[in-house]
């Protein structure tokens, strides 16, 4: 059972409280009603005046929008609190809806035991100072009742105190439940998935997933995306992103995990790539087709949310607390909107591990890149997560080809429990439909995720090649176009090697791919990101111990910025040519 523990002034001040409230009946995140305890000490930190604390008569009036119940109760009153928290309780249990126990007291040594609050409230502590303490007006009235003596008072009082200084209270360390582990050891799972992650599975498995009911009427768009995917199970056409991640939930349900995934439009796509759920168009009847496919022994659950960042991957880190042996992955709608719960991502996604020792196998998905859609949708501030990895805390992905992301999935579930960590996947957006950004199916049955992505075999075997470049994500494709078209001018002297972890920085990966160029001595970053932004600043000392101490490191990229990109999408292009061109010829 759900208990949340507020105080008065944060309870009506902070808007993850409001987010969090509104969660209570939406499909996937009721929890069947909540205790919510507020603390009414009267005081938010030095302020007292409830003109400066609120607008509204009562600190618990924010609960009113979903109609909870809320008792007002007045502390001191000990036997009020024990009657007011039992009606609580069984309000809870009989309707399954939040309700509220507002304890009304007040804080005897001010805002923490090192203040003085006489300084900002001296006429509200004198009158505390001569008010006597809960447990004596409790005492004095059971002694009036003839239930206990002031003898007996005084054994437990002397009891307690005992117990403190011999430190003989029991600590309990934090024990979550994981009543989802692991459907079966590494081991066996490896041998399980060499006949589920074949072709012929991931074809059967393609056309399950692009067939619909007889006399379903589909919407044409949709329709299109069906008949692709029905293609590519017939190796007509290759694999796209979209395809690729459903393939990877689909392998997993079929090896036993569950799956769950939430966001703002995940069923559809925010980029109208996934169509998770179909709808006829005739009478609106929804059709999930994953759900359908054979051999099905893991549960997939989609939840479209709210649209709040904040509380929903709040909830989402909580859940995969609990259920750490599934895949549990959030989606932001566009990965700059992920800033709206940088608080969750500080407080607890990096962190949790190291403060509480809690492991999360979260999977976040940021959708990034510059495609001239102007500073509030174009970047997932790489460079922010950077600046919070430590001690592996994260995983960090920019994944660039469809078999990437297939591999990503399946290996972050299958990890071994004490490598466990949450996995930031930058993903992409322009990627999802790009010509060349396609796989064959081979490519998800006998392939693996790679850290690092370097040239074919005909540009590293090149004793021609002069320049390398180092990039990750999509502005790769841009340079690839870029370099075909001037192929004649640079005469297949630079080769461009894709990173594809972020962190941990994938060394000896990269390592290695340097090594086939040992006489190169030009090597570039190239980011479409300001040069105070993205990986750049991160990285750059990581590439300069690999690389050999005779060589430069260069930067091509946006000068710093104090946006993400330009506001004016024709002077988004020029600079993205500048920087493409730049790289390659300057």
């Amino acid at each position: 059972m759900p208990i949340t523990i507020h105080g008065d002034a944060s309870v009506v001040g902070q808007g993850i409280v409001q987010e969090t409230i509104n969660l209570y009946k939406i499909d996937g995140y009721s929890v069947g009603g909540t205790i919510r305890i507020v603390l009414n000490n009267q005081i938010g930190f030095t302020i007292s005046k409830e003109r400066f604390l609120r607008s509204s008569r009562y600190c618990t009036d924010i609960f009113k929008f979903t109609q909870f119940p809320i008792f007002h109760v007045n502390a001191d009153d000990i036997e009020a609190v024990m009657f007011s928290s039992r009606i609580a309780l069984d309000f809870r249990e009989k309707f399954r809806k939040d309700v509220v126990v507002e304890l009304i007291g007040y804080r005897r040594r001010g805002h923490s035991e090192i203040d003085d609050p006489k300084v900002t409230q001296p006429v509200m502590y004198h009158i505390i100072e001569q008010h006597e303490t809960s447990r004596s007006i409790y005492s004095k009235s059971l002694i009036k009742n003839d239930i206990i003596t002031h003898e007996d008072v005084e054994d437990m009082i002397g009891s307690y105190r005992r117990k403190l200084k011999e430190n003989s209270f029991s600590s309990y360390g934090i024990n979550f439940i994981n009543d989802v582990e692991h459907p079966t050891d590494f081991k066996n799972l490896k041998i399980r998935s060499n006949s589920i992650i074949g072709v012929k599975n991931l074809q059967k498995t393609l056309q399950e997933i692009s067939s619909v009911p007889k006399n379903f009427m589909l919407h044409p768009m949709v329709d299109k995306i069906l008949q692709n995917r029905s293609r590519i199970a017939t190796k007509e056409s290759l694999c796209d992103w979209a395809t690729s991640e459903i393939l990877a939930y689909s392998t997993l349900l079929q090896l036993g995990f569950d799956v769950r995934i939430s966001g703002e439009d995940v069923s559809r796509g925010t980029f109208f790539q996934r169509n998770f759920r179909i709808y006829d168009q005739i009478d609106g009847k929804e059709y999930f087709s994953i759900e359908k496919i054979s051999n099905c022994i893991g549960t997939i659950n989609v939840w479209d949310s709210v649209l709040s960042e904040e509380s929903t991957l709040a909830f989402e880190y909580g859940y995969s607390l609990v259920h750490n042996g599934s895949l549990t992955v959030w989606e932001a709608q566009f990965g700059d909107f992920s800033n709206v719960a940088q608080v969750v991502i500080d407080q607890f996604i990096s962190s949790g591990n190291k403060k509480w020792g809690i492991e999360s196998n979260l999977v976040i998905f940021l959708p990034h890149g510059y495609e001239g859609q102007g500073p509030d949708h174009s970047s997932a501030r790489v460079e922010r997560y950077l600046q919070l990895c430590a001690e592996k805390n994260m995983k960090i992905f920019v994944p660039s080809d469809p078999s990437q992301i297939y591999h990503a999935l399946l290996e972050h579930c299958c990890i071994d429990r004490d490598q466990r960590c949450p996995l930031i996947v930058f993903s992409p957006k322009s990627l999802l439909r790009h010509p060349d950004c396609l796989v064959g199916l081979k490519e998800l049955a006998c392939g693996r995720f790679r850290k690092v992505i370097g040239e074919d075999e005909k540009y590293s075997i090149s004793k021609k090649i002069q320049r390398v470049i180092l990039c990750c994500g999509k502005i790769y494709y841009e340079l690839l176009e870029e370099r075909n078209v001037s192929i004649k001018k640079i005469n297949k002297t630079i080769a461009i090697i894709r990173i594809e972890q972020l962190y941990p920085f994938p060394n000896e990966e990269l390592k290695q791919e340097i090594q086939k160029y040992p006489c190169v001595v030009d090597f570039i970053w190239c980011q479409e990101e300001p040069k105070n932004q993205g990986a750049w600043n991160y990285i750059k000392e990581y590439i300069k111990k690999v690389i050999p101490s005779y060589a430069n490191l260069s930067y091509f990229g946006r000068s710093e910025l104090s946006t993400s990109v330009e506001g004016d999408r024709v002077r988004y292009r020029l600079k993205q040519k500048h920087i493409v061109q730049s790289a390659l010829t300057g």
